[in-house]
């Protein structure tokens, strides 16, 4: 069995677990270990795969979370562990001494803002057979994890195809996705109060170019009741099918937004939020680089 760790509060490390599984070619089902309430919507999981929940009073307990782990690794008796994000874990829970015997480590490296983790860990990281650089990296981070890595190498992700995606997780609640065809698109599953930041860019990013485009926000759950009435609620998953025929995306830097906008850079519009150990500005400044942009 195939054990991924997928600890965090959010749709990100969903959505990668789905990138990563369909990128390795893993024909198996799986075993996801996470905290995110999105895991729960028929449309994030894959249904040949498994789900276990962690309580979210664990994830700010080192010793529960620990504990937790512990036990879900006796049930589950993996064969291969995938830690994603966070090489020791959310809370540096993860050490070798957790890790089944005989069961292979891999773990999936994504830019953190590496002090602050350093510092929170505090112990060892767990030895892996592979580490897979999924972006750019502070010089420290990658040392770290040189140290404790047998390989390393680079990965780039790759989505499931279309065809590879059930129907239902096309399902929409409110608006259609065709209402997403030469739109601003503004794809967010953070805060309310973020989204609403995001909107304010693309206003002001309309009125300064003079247009009068149609606009719709990709926002998982409910439309906020803070989402002005002229503004089109999508909530749809995955998101990136209808990237290509926006017209323009905005969008907060985290990872999976980036890397599925990397061809669209043009037609992108990125803001970063300040995240405990998800370093977007970082991420923001090494996109404007690679682009010459100046937004």
């Amino acid at each position: 069995m195939i054990c991924y760790y997928a600890v965090g509060g959010g749709l990100g490390h969903l959505t990668r677990a789905a990138a990563v599984i369909h990128t390795l070619g893993i024909d198996k089902p799986v075993t996801l270990i996470t905290g995110s309430p999105f895991a729960s919507d028929p449309r994030v999981i894959d249904p040949g795969n498994r789900v276990i929940s962690v309580a979210s009073e664990r994830l700010r307990d080192r010793a529960l979370l620990r504990a937790r782990l512990a036990d879900i690794f006796d049930l589950v008796q993996p064969s291969m562990l995938i830690i994603d994000a966070f090489p020791a874990g959310i809370l540096g829970e993860i050490d070798d001494s957790l890790i089944p015997e005989k069961c292979k480590c891999l773990h999936l490296a994504r830019l953190l803002r590496w002090p602050v983790y350093n510092n929170r860990i505090r112990a060892a990281m767990p030895r892996f057979d592979m580490t897979y650089l999924l972006e750019p990296l502070y010089a420290e981070h990658t040392a770290g994890l040189r140290q404790v890595s047998r390989h390393m190498e680079q990965l780039d992700l790759e989505d499931p195809p279309v065809s590879f995606i059930q129907s239902q997780k096309y399902a929409t609640k409110g608006s259609c996705a065709s209402d997403a065809a030469h739109s601003w698109l503004i794809v967010h599953a953070g805060s309310d109060e973020e989204l609403i930041e995001l909107v304010s860019y693309a206003r002001e990013t309309a009125s300064l170019e003079g247009s009068h485009p149609a606009m719709a926000a990709v926002f998982p759950g409910p439309r906020p009741a803070a989402l002005p009435s002229d503004i089109a609620h999508i909530d749809i998953f995955p998101a990136y099918p209808m990237f290509e025929s926006a017209e323009r995306i905005f969008s907060a830097c985290g990872f999976n937004i980036m890397r599925q906008t990397r061809s669209l850079r043009e037609r992108h519009r990125f803001m970063p939020f300040a995240r405990t150990l998800d370093d977007q500005f970082r991420r923001a400044a090494i996109a404007r680089c690679d682009t010459g942009q100046t937004h």
